[in-house]
């Protein structure tokens, strides 16, 4: 029977002056001071959002109050002076509590219950500017959400109309007036997915579109796409004016989507048969491939029948089968696998990747499930996380505790 090691995050409190934390084996327990006047206490025992991406964790809590743990390189804990977090802090925020939030590259973005969009973090990517914001920035303009997902480009939603709104856009970096939202008049979508450089939107017809950097989204092969798959347009900015051209790509896939799923590099679709196809960057195997296969242009079967949902981090993805069980592929972050010496080699060790759909021992109770580079956090009757902690993104502290389970 195979058992792993997890960390239980619950009711904790932060407090003391400035420090950062060391580089720390999985399961350590981890003692930072923080800056005076960061003093939050997390009960993450009730989670409605739980949102991860490459080395930190974030959770909304009942009422709406979101915390965040891990890398703070770039602000996206939402205090500036903070080091790197091993607990749970509270991200200053409106008055009004959150009913959506995400975690993407470098920020995190949330909606109020008035329909107010902020971010926090980092608001440039391969930009010269490279602006830091650790308080709140609104996006100006936006209707009312219905989703909303960050990414590493730019951050994208959609409202009560199916209409894609996208923000924080530095590409090239002479655009970078557009860092207000604009939309894309001739693309609607229920679901959105953003990737590194790349968003995909499921329409209300089950039909899986892709924008953005080209080499990230379908691959080089499609720099000009056959006829029929997509042609270039406009996006627009909320006023109606032409912004730039971008190409809104259709997906050649065999069947009906149901939901869609990105990492930083790739994306995977869940299709109402229960198949999953995967395209975009393998890095890690994440597209089921051998590791000599830098890419795949077109969508590559992963998985034939059976999945009823579909999660996506940037080096592993995971799918829960009719049985309610988990499988995951690319990076594998279960059992004794050595994620420290996974993530510095050259060579990728066999025992680092699965190229197939391996079951996991996540429990079939979980309800939420975000995956980062090299760890996940899932929740049940509280937030658990597992992997890699070289930047406290399992959210150890000292009211934290391991459990292995079966």
């Amino acid at each position: 029977m195979n058992r792993f090691t997890l960390l239980i995050i619950s009711s904790i409190v932060i407090q003391g002056c400035q420090g950062e934390p060391p580089s720390t084996k999985p399961g350590a327990i981890i003692e930072v001071e923080y800056p005076t006047g960061i003093t939050q206490a997390a009960d993450l025992s009730e989670v409605t959002i739980l949102s991860a991406d490459q080395n930190y964790s974030c959770a909304v809590a009942t009422g709406g109050v979101p915390y965040c743990w891990g890398d703070n390189e770039t602000g996206q804990l939402g205090h500036q002076d903070l080091p790197n977090s091993a607990t749970p802090v509270s991200l200053p925020t409106p008055l009004e509590p959150l009913t959506h939030f995400t975690a993407g590259l470098n920020r995190v973005c949330g909606q109020t219950v008035q329909g107010q969009t902020y971010c926090w973090g980092n608001t440039d990517v391969g930009s010269i500017k490279h602006r830091t914001l650790e308080t709140p920035y609104q996006i100006q303009g936006l209707p009312k959400l219905r989703v909303l997902d960050a990414g590493g480009l730019f951050d994208c939603g959609i409202d009560d109309r199916h209409r894609v709104f996208c923000w924080f856009i530095h590409w090239p970096v002479e655009k970078d007036q557009f860092e207000n939202a604009f939309y894309m008049p001739n693309t609607e979508a229920v679901s959105v997915a953003a990737g590194g450089l790349h968003a995909c939107g499921l329409d209300p017809h089950g039909f899986v579109s892709c924008w953005g950097e080209w080499a990230v989204t379908l691959g080089p092969v499609w720099q000009n796409p056959p006829e029929g798959v997509g042609s270039p347009g406009d996006i627009y900015d909320l006023n109606g004016v032409p912004a730039m051209p971008i190409h809104a790509w259709q997906v050649p896939l065999p069947a009906s989507t149901k939901k869609i799923a990105a990492g930083v590099n790739h994306t995977c679709a869940l299709l109402e048969t229960g198949a999953v196809y995967c395209w975009g960057y393998n890095l890690n195997g994440v597209l089921g491939l051998p590791l000599t296969t830098e890419y795949s242009a077109n969508p590559v079967a992963v998985v034939s029948s059976g999945a009823t949902d579909l999660y996506a981090g940037n080096l592993t993805t995971c799918i829960r089968r009719q049985d309610g069980k988990f499988s995951c592929w690319g990076q594998w972050l279960f059992e004794d696998v050595d994620l420290e010496a996974c993530s510095s080699a050259f060579e990728l060790p066999d025992a680092c990747i699965r190229l197939r759909p391996e079951v996991t021992p996540l429990p079939r109770e979980l309800s939420l499930l975000a995956i980062g580079n090299y760890h996940l956090c899932y929740y049940t009757d509280r937030v658990y996380c597992l992997g890699k902690d070289r930047y406290g993104q399992l959210g150890l502290g000292e009211a934290a505790s391991t459990s292995t389970l079966p």
